[in-house]
């Protein structure tokens, strides 16, 4: 398969997803997960859903 290929079909496979999606409904996992952690941060719970951890190492 060449790369022109390669594209072309990406990218009908792609839009063939973005019509899939478009036909879904009611609140996703993603969306979920954020709603629990919002109701955790508001009951002062301490939770972070896109955490990057601070135990970099750092070079002197």
């Amino acid at each position: 398969m060449s790369r022109e290929q390669a594209e072309v079909l990406a990218g009908r496979m792609w839009l063939e997803r973005v019509a899939e999606q478009a036909d879904w409904w009611g609140e996703t996992d993603p969306e979920r997960l954020t709603r629990a952690f919002t109701a955790l941060a508001e009951a002062d719970i301490t939770a972070r859903e896109n955490f990057t951890c601070c135990r970099m190492l750092r070079r002197v």
